[in-house]
Formats: C-alpha cells, structure tokens, sequence
C-alpha cells in the first residue's frame, strides 16, 4: 500500500497513473495532517501503509514536520522525501527528520517502481506494466 503525499494535485495523479495495474493500493494526501489521518484510520486494518513518498514543502505540516512525528512515534514506514529543490546536502536533513531517503522531482516511473520494490519486497516488473504507463 502506497501513500503518496504532495499539494500538487498533478504529481498526485501523475503517481498514480505510474501505478495503475502493478497490484499496489495507492492512497494520496495533499498534507502532513492528512497523513497523520490516513495512517491512524490504516494502523489496524488488513491493508496497512507500506511506503510513503512525501513532499518536503507542504501547507498545514510540512514533509519535515510530518516525518518528525512519526518518528518521534516510531513508525518505522519507509518515508521516501521528494523535493523540487536541489538534494545536495540534504543528508543532515535526511538523518535529523528520519527520511530513508530524499529524492528530486520530478521522480521516474523506473525509479518509483524500483524504491517500491527495494523497501516493500515487491516484484513489480517494469516491462510487464511499461504500456501502462505515462512515458
């Protein structure tokens, strides 16, 4: 289960249509409260969050504020940053909010599939999905 959290509702759908067919359930937020929401209403149900790709710059609670708490609740998700800006020097921030990783924009559907596959164990093959998928 994929949560993808960014305000701009184009990378949203974008993500999303990156994702269409592979098997994975996608769910999307546009804020940190809202994904503080979804994983509350998801802690205890048959299909918990696996993977969050989150934006850093975000209104109500940023990428870092949200991460933050979550760690500081030792949710152990893989948070995967995704920024616009440049990632240079980005790892004091990675270890200081708790990101696995920080990533620039815009992301792959190559490289979203394959982080998906590196942190959740899945299989997804990127042939088998490639006229899927937006190029």
């Amino acid at each position: 289960h994929v949560l993808i959290v960014d305000d701009a509702r184009d990378i949203l759908y974008l993500y999303k249509k990156y994702l269409k067919n592979t098997g994975h359930t996608v769910s999307s937020a546009e804020n940190g409260k809202q994904v503080l929401d979804i994983l509350n209403k998801h802690k205890y149900s048959s299909n918990p969050i696996d993977i969050i790709f989150m934006d850093l710059q975000m209104p109500i609670l940023s990428g870092y504020q949200t991460t933050k708490i979550l760690r500081q609740k030792n949710v152990s998700i893989p948070i995967i940053a995704i920024t616009a800006h440049e990632t240079a020097g980005y790892e004091n921030l990675k270890l200081r909010y708790g990101f696995n990783e920080i990533l620039p924009k815009p992301i792959s559907k190559d490289k979203l599939i394959r982080k998906i596959n590196y942190y959740c164990g899945s299989n997804t093959k990127i042939e088998d999905i490639q006229g899927e998928l937006i190029s």
